[in-house]
């Protein structure tokens, strides 16, 4: 299996999480020329637009994981969900939050508010 079939499966794997505990998908992979987003969702009462980035590898321990999601990237998750909120009206009004999941081997660990 490929790092990007890897990758598609944790994606699918965090999203079908997130919808049994109530959240709903608003965009899936969403891009701009700054980076991409995973998953954007917006949480189960509706006042909350949250950004997800997913991280799914095999061989580094949920530590490792939770640091490779260094300040650069952080920043382009950032500059990517100013852009979404602003092409979207309607979610301007909302509050947001970026969230992180972490894939690793079958164990998966939601961080909210992770930065």
């Amino acid at each position: 299996m490929t790092t990007t079939e890897k990758g598609r499966l944790g994606e699918q794997k965090a999203e079908a999480y997130l919808v049994s505990i109530g959240y709903t998908v608003l965009c899936k992979n969403y891009r701009q020329r700054y980076g991409e987003i995973d998953l954007i969702i917006e949480d189960p009462k509706g006042t909350t637009i949250v950004f997800v980035e997913i991280k799914t590898w095999n061989s580094f321990s949920c530590t490792d994981l939770e640091y490779s999601i260094n300040y650069r990237k952080q920043y382009r998750i950032k500059k990517t969900s100013i852009k979404y909120l602003y092409t979207d009206a309607v979610n301007i009004y909302k509050f947001i939050r970026y969230d992180v999941i972490l894939i690793h081997k079958e164990e998966l660990t939601h961080i909210k508010g992770a930065f």
